[in-house]
């Protein structure tokens, strides 16, 4: 075996260890969504949609409250004088105009908080549980897998380039035991 096929068989057998390091440590970025968003955004939207389907319960069940306070017959019962009235009205003229866009808004919204798929969030939060834990774990074991074969890689490069000094020496011996030999036979001749 020459020096240069030798050096060929380094040269290729490194190329293939960059190839292989190349595909174990590149960053992929891949355009799929994973499961673990796909399941941590659905638990997002489900603690939301729940957390609004609660305050709309609440101001739902005022309702009836604000329609009295708003009502003619409730002010005549203060029995305030029309300027005082004037200036509360002109006073909070604004805050009574959100005050109702928003009423508006919970009308037309209380089929959709009402609706028999929002009443069982919930449950589905709790069925989401198990799975956030299992994401949880299987995020550990991938770290740890993740470690256990950087450390094999690491392994497996020392051993590569232990083997490539030993086939280097052995080689730099092979050549030096043919030029003995083909100084002994031109000794000889």
């Amino acid at each position: 075996m020459s020096a240069t096929s030798f050096e060929k068989d380094i040269a290729c057998l490194d190329e293939r260890i960059k190839k292989l390091h190349c595909l174990v440590f590149s960053n992929r970025s891949t355009p799929s969504c994973k499961i673990f968003e796909v399941v941590e955004q659905a638990k997002c939207t489900l603690k939301e949609v729940e957390t609004r389907h609660l305050v709309v319960t609440l101001l739902w069940k005022k309702l009836p409250q604000l329609q009295d306070f708003l009502d003619t017959e409730f002010i005549q019962k203060i029995k305030l004088t029309d300027e005082v009235k004037t200036s509360l009205i002109l006073a909070n003229e604004e805050n009574i105009r959100n005050l109702s866009k928003n009423l508006e808004e919970l009308k037309k919204l209380q089929n959709v908080v009402n609706h028999p798929s929002l009443k069982d969030i919930p449950i589905y939060s709790e069925k989401l549980l198990p799975l956030m834990q299992i994401q949880v774990d299987q995020e550990a074991e991938l770290k740890d897998f993740c470690a256990r074969l950087e450390q094999l890689l690491v392994s497996y490069n020392t051993i590569i380039n232990t083997l490539s000094k030993q086939f280097i020496l052995w080689n730099n011996m092979v050549t030096q035991c043919e030029y003995a030999v083909d100084s002994n036979r031109v000794a000889i001749e």
